[in-house]
């Protein structure tokens, strides 16, 4: 990897790109960096500690990777499509090396930020939706990926705009999750959900050394997703959102025990859009 010489650009124009896609990356994370694979493609690498005592994010990251995990239609995991291992010698300077020095560089391919473009007030800027469908397949997919995690024993803890990307290649746009520097393996089966005290963006992780649930910290984190876009999308003259609004809003309820499941969300987006395509089908005229 590498920025490396293109012939589609001036030297000017191609600093330029990588610099807008430094700063997107830096957005996203501080151990994210833009660059070129040898075909000249730009993609992302992520730096992750290999032996890190404060985090699982190598194992759940390789676990949603492997082959099986990636034949799963629900697993919304962005894939990976090299991992370079990287041991620096710090013995050359002086230093003692330590097993938590060694890294990985983890190369993903770019796509597109879950971030609203700028534009006009009537445009909330998010290209990828322009009907309430396209918002709630949107949303749809984000509920099946972490629900997937779910089902796995993965709680991902920080799920906002910043860790979803959207690849916009083909016909249906594809959303996938990034980022589990905060995330939480607990393997299955067990009887009682576990408890955890660390820092995350939900209610229950604010009260003082009592520990909470993780999961539904994310369903939390999509609520909150979804309560800020359906407010975007009100502003900018959408009518027709108060079912999205009533689920989003049970999603953000304090107390954890009183939001839905993941599933629960999931099931009810699935029969929004169906009741919605059975309303426009009964609507249509037919001409002979």
């Amino acid at each position: 990897m590498r920025r490396g010489d293109d012939p589609e650009y001036t030297d000017n124009e191609r600093d330029k790109l990588w610099l807008g896609e430094y700063r997107r990356a830096k957005f996203t994370s501080p151990h994210t960096y833009p660059a070129y694979n040898r075909s000249g493609a730009m993609v992302f690498i992520k730096t992750v500690p290999l032996h890190s005592k404060e985090s699982q994010e190598y194992d759940i990251w390789r676990m949603l990777d492997s082959p099986k995990a990636r034949l799963h239609p629900d697993n919304h995991t962005v894939p990976v499509r090299e991992v370079l291992y990287f041991n620096p010698n710090f013995a050359l300077v002086g230093v003692e090396p330590e097993p938590t020095d060694a890294r990985l560089f983890v190369v993903m391919d770019r796509f597109d930020k879950v971030t609203p473009l700028d534009g006009p007030i009537s445009d909330p800027g998010y290209p990828f939706i322009h009907t309430i469908e396209d918002l709630c397949n949107f949303f749809l997919q984000i509920a099946q990926a972490v629900r997937y995690m779910h089902d796995l024993g993965i709680a991902h803890q920080d799920i906002m705009n910043k860790n979803l990307l959207i690849d916009r290649a083909n016909s249906a746009d594809r959303c996938y999750v990034i980022d589990f520097q905060l995330s939480l393996y607990f393997p299955k089966p067990w009887i009682t959900p576990p408890k955890v005290l660390i820092d995350a963006d939900a209610p229950e992780a604010f009260r003082p050394k009592k520990p909470y649930d993780p999961f539904p910290v994310d369903v939390y984190g999509v609520g909150t997703l979804l309560h800020n876009m359906i407010s975007a999308y009100r502003y900018a003259g959408w009518t027709s959102l108060t079912e999205l609004d009533n689920i989003a809003k049970s999603m953000l309820q304090d107390a954890p025990e009183q939001r839905p499941t993941i599933h629960a969300v999931e099931d009810y987006l699935r029969d929004l859009i169906r009741s919605s395509n059975r309303a426009l089908e009964s609507s249509a005229v037919v001409y002979r």
